[in-house]
């Protein structure tokens, strides 16, 4: 058995010098392509061992010759490489299908962010904002109105439940705050820039908020 093997290996290896040579390599030539000591050349040539499998693919393809062709006599080397070739085949396309999946998936997430940044952003910290006209010169109520409904509600604890008149607003404004059984439960004066910190208030509970203000056009933001 062990002189079977080494008659495989010499004629392996003289398949390879021969076919070196019809190519006009030497060994130092041949090991620079393949990225091998040259002494790993000669080793092979003389039958001492064989090249790894993924070399022997590389071998035939710098040599230009069939694995058939340089593994005649080793069919159990040539069962070998063959397998080797399917499992690469296969591992190229695996990685080919992660490294597209891959892609789809920072694609579309990017795109999904860029869409709903703004969502995002109003689940994390949300915040209302809504304009009050008030057109006669005396105090008048109004009763402010928030993303269309008239009445104020925190539904969640990410509100921080804080109650601003923007800077850009007129002036300054009274607010009241009625509870569902029209009770009023807070009452302050808001400056233009300045803020007040709702606290009481509960959540999941309606609130109306009336403003009185002179003349103008007043912006109240709710975070």
């Amino acid at each position: 058995m062990v002189k079977y093997r080494r008659a495989r290996m010499v004629a392996i290896g003289e398949r390879i010098k021969k076919f070196r040579q019809e190519k006009e390599l030497t060994q130092q030539a041949l090991a620079e392509k393949l990225h091998v000591s040259r002494s790993a050349i000669s080793n092979w040539e003389i039958g001492r061992n064989y090249p790894d499998l993924d070399v022997v693919i590389l071998l035939s393809d710098v040599l230009a010759v069939s694995l058939d062709d340089l593994l005649r006599e080793d069919q159990v080397m040539v069962k070998e490489v063959s397998q080797e070739q399917r499992k690469n085949k296969q591992r190229k396309w695996r990685l080919r299908m992660v490294s597209i999946l891959l892609a789809v998936f920072v694609g579309l997430t990017g795109w999904l962010w860029y869409q709903e940044v703004g969502s995002v952003h109003q689940y994390i910290s949300p915040i209302m904002s809504t304009r009050i006209a008030i057109n006669s010169t005396s105090n008048e109520e109004t009763i402010a109105v928030f993303e269309g409904k008239s009445y104020l509600e925190f539904t969640n604890r990410r509100w921080q439940q804080t109650l601003v008149n923007d800077a850009s607003s007129s002036g300054s404004m009274n607010v009241a705050i009625y509870d569902q059984h029209n009770q009023m439960i807070k009452q302050f004066l808001l400056e233009a820039g300045q803020e007040q910190k709702l606290a009481e208030l509960e959540k999941n509970t309606r609130y109306k908020v009336v403003i009185s203000a002179t003349e103008g056009d007043y912006w109240l933001n709710i975070y």
